[in-house]
Protein backbone atom coordinates (compact mmCIF):
# COMPACT_ATOMS: atom_id res chain seq x y z
CA UNK A 1 0.00 0.00 0.00
CA UNK A 2 2.78 2.47 0.94
CA UNK A 3 4.83 1.51 -2.10
CA UNK A 4 1.89 2.23 -4.41
CA UNK A 5 1.36 5.61 -2.75
CA UNK A 6 5.06 6.50 -3.18
CA UNK A 7 4.93 5.43 -6.82
CA UNK A 8 1.80 7.54 -7.37
CA UNK A 9 3.45 10.57 -5.71
CA UNK A 10 6.62 10.10 -7.79
CA UNK A 11 4.52 9.87 -10.97
CA UNK A 12 2.60 13.04 -10.06
CA UNK A 13 5.88 14.84 -9.33
CA UNK A 14 7.33 13.82 -12.72
CA UNK A 15 4.16 15.01 -14.48
CA UNK A 16 4.29 18.32 -12.61
CA UNK A 17 7.98 18.83 -13.49
CA UNK A 18 7.24 17.99 -17.15
CA UNK A 19 4.45 20.55 -17.22
CA UNK A 20 6.66 23.24 -15.64
CA UNK A 21 9.46 22.50 -18.11
CA UNK A 22 7.08 22.81 -21.06
CA UNK A 23 5.69 26.09 -19.75
CA UNK A 24 9.20 27.47 -19.21
CA UNK A 25 10.33 26.48 -22.73
CA UNK A 26 7.20 27.90 -24.34
CA UNK A 27 7.65 31.15 -22.41
CA UNK A 28 11.24 31.47 -23.69
CA UNK A 29 10.10 30.97 -27.28
CA UNK A 30 7.40 33.59 -26.84
CA UNK A 31 9.94 36.09 -25.52
CA UNK A 32 12.27 35.46 -28.47
CA UNK A 33 9.49 36.19 -30.93
CA UNK A 34 8.72 39.46 -29.22
CA UNK A 35 5.73 38.41 -27.20
CA UNK A 36 2.26 39.35 -28.32
CA UNK A 37 1.43 40.90 -31.67
CA UNK A 38 2.29 44.59 -31.48
CA UNK A 39 -0.23 45.73 -34.08
CA UNK A 40 0.30 48.33 -36.82
CA UNK A 41 3.05 50.94 -36.55
CA UNK A 42 2.12 54.49 -35.73
CA UNK A 43 1.80 56.65 -38.80
CA UNK A 44 4.35 59.37 -38.12
CA UNK A 45 5.62 61.43 -41.05
CA UNK A 46 9.20 60.34 -41.65
CA UNK A 47 11.99 61.82 -43.71
CA UNK A 48 13.90 59.15 -45.61
CA UNK A 49 17.49 59.58 -46.77
CA UNK A 50 19.04 56.88 -48.96
CA UNK A 51 22.65 56.82 -50.11
CA UNK A 52 23.71 53.84 -52.22
CA UNK A 53 25.51 52.96 -55.46
CA UNK A 54 22.67 54.35 -57.56
CA UNK A 55 22.97 57.75 -55.89
CA UNK A 56 21.32 59.83 -53.20
CA UNK A 57 17.62 60.29 -52.62
CA UNK A 58 15.60 62.15 -50.05
CA UNK A 59 11.90 61.40 -49.58
CA UNK A 60 9.87 64.02 -47.77
CA UNK A 61 6.28 63.50 -46.60
CA UNK A 62 3.52 65.71 -47.97
CA UNK A 63 2.93 68.93 -46.07
CA UNK A 64 6.60 69.63 -45.33
CA UNK A 65 8.26 72.63 -46.93
CA UNK A 66 11.39 71.93 -48.91
CA UNK A 67 14.04 73.25 -48.77
CA UNK A 68 13.97 73.37 -45.01
CA UNK A 69 14.44 76.64 -43.16
CA UNK A 70 18.09 77.18 -42.27
CA UNK A 71 18.90 76.84 -38.62
CA UNK A 72 21.39 78.88 -36.67
CA UNK A 73 24.50 76.89 -35.89
CA UNK A 74 25.90 77.03 -32.40
CA UNK A 75 29.50 78.02 -31.99
CA UNK A 76 31.73 75.34 -30.59
CA UNK A 77 33.13 76.61 -27.28
CA UNK A 78 36.85 77.25 -27.33
CA UNK A 79 38.99 74.95 -25.24
CA UNK A 80 39.63 76.44 -21.85
CA UNK A 81 42.97 75.92 -20.22
CA UNK A 82 43.88 75.51 -16.57
CA UNK A 83 43.90 78.86 -14.73
CA UNK A 84 46.88 78.01 -12.51
CA UNK A 85 50.09 79.84 -13.55
CA UNK A 86 52.61 77.71 -15.51
CA UNK A 87 50.00 75.00 -16.29
CA UNK A 88 49.00 74.52 -19.93
CA UNK A 89 46.63 71.54 -19.57
CA UNK A 90 43.02 71.60 -20.74
CA UNK A 91 40.39 72.44 -18.11
CA UNK A 92 38.51 69.48 -16.61
CA UNK A 93 37.07 71.10 -13.49
CA UNK A 94 36.17 74.47 -12.03
CA UNK A 95 36.94 75.52 -8.47
CA UNK A 96 33.68 75.94 -6.56
CA UNK A 97 35.15 78.71 -4.38
CA UNK A 98 37.07 80.81 -6.90
CA UNK A 99 35.58 79.75 -10.25
CA UNK A 100 39.09 79.21 -11.66
CA UNK A 101 39.32 76.50 -14.35
CA UNK A 102 41.48 73.58 -13.14
CA UNK A 103 42.91 70.38 -14.61
CA UNK A 104 43.90 68.26 -11.62
CA UNK A 105 44.00 67.88 -7.86
CA UNK A 106 47.53 69.30 -7.80
CA UNK A 107 46.31 72.45 -9.54
CA UNK A 108 43.39 72.64 -7.09
CA UNK A 109 45.85 72.60 -4.19
CA UNK A 110 47.98 75.28 -5.90
CA UNK A 111 44.85 77.39 -6.49
CA UNK A 112 43.88 76.94 -2.84
CA UNK A 113 47.32 78.21 -1.79
CA UNK A 114 47.01 81.21 -4.14
CA UNK A 115 43.58 82.22 -2.76
CA UNK A 116 43.62 81.40 0.97
CA UNK A 117 41.04 84.10 1.77
CA UNK A 118 38.33 82.26 -0.17
CA UNK A 119 39.03 78.94 1.54
CA UNK A 120 39.01 80.07 5.18
CA UNK A 121 35.97 79.00 7.09
CA UNK A 122 34.46 81.46 9.50
CA UNK A 123 32.50 80.06 12.41
CA UNK A 124 29.69 82.19 13.85
CA UNK A 125 30.34 83.58 17.31
CA UNK A 126 27.67 82.60 19.81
Amino acid sequence: MRAQKRQQQAKEKREKEKKQTLERLLKKQENRRGGKDKGPRQQIPRLRYVSNQKGLSVSIPEGFNFPFEPQITKEVPKEQFCGVPDCENIKKYSCSKTGVPLCSLDCYKTNKALHPEKFTMTTPVS
